[in-house]
């Protein structure tokens, strides 16, 4: 479905992904068909979807950019990275406005862990009803064990956000450093 071309000895890669241009949107963007793992074609529009995040993060100071950042920096701090699809994490946030409210970073992100996990790996419909349901993760058998992860750090997160609240920041970031698997960022 998809080339992976890897960057910087496999640290950092990128999807190529073939695409059928479809025409255009209602708001005047691109459409194009893109491989589903379902061996069916895919809906989408890059253009409209990076609007949409960014129209987002502008409503909360680019604030969503950073929280999702983080969420990407969880993402990869174990040695099999976590299978949760970036797009996924951004629409989903995006959606529910996270990050839009004063707070701090902890809180933002605590906040964000709990979103995602609540929703247990499942699928989110197109924000822009473009892409019909935008997958958290590749397949059902990934789904739980992703569920599982995100139960695990939202339990962590509140932990350490607890913490913090409570003055007590050595065991905040302790807490902090079992979501990030020892590699919490400095």
């Amino acid at each position: 479905m998809a080339v992976v071309v890897a960057f910087g000895q496999g640290q950092h890669s990128v999807d190529v992904v073939p695409a059928i241009y479809v025409g255009q949107h209602r708001s005047k963007v691109p459409l194009y068909d893109i491989p589903h793992p379902d061996n069916r074609w895919l809906r989408t529009s890059p253009e409209a979807h990076q609007r949409f995040f960014r129209d987002a993060n502008e409503r909360t100071g680019r604030r969503l950019q950073r929280i999702v950042q983080l969420l990407k920096h969880w993402l990869h701090s174990r040695a099999k990275p976590i299978a949760l699809q970036s797009f996924h994490i951004e629409m989903v946030l995006a959606k529910v406005g996270s990050g839009a409210m004063p707070g701090s970073y902890s809180y933002h992100l605590m906040n964000a862990f709990r979103t995602l996990s609540m929703r247990k790996g499942a699928a989110l419909q197109d924000p822009l009803g473009i892409s019909g349901f935008i997958p958290a993760v590749k397949s059902d058998a990934k789904r739980e064990a992703v569920a599982k992860a995100l139960k695990y750090a939202a339990d962590h997160a509140v932990a350490a956000f607890s913490a913090e609240e409570q003055g007590d920041t050595q065991e905040a970031i302790r807490q902090w450093q079992i979501v990030f698997n020892d590699h919490f960022p400095k």
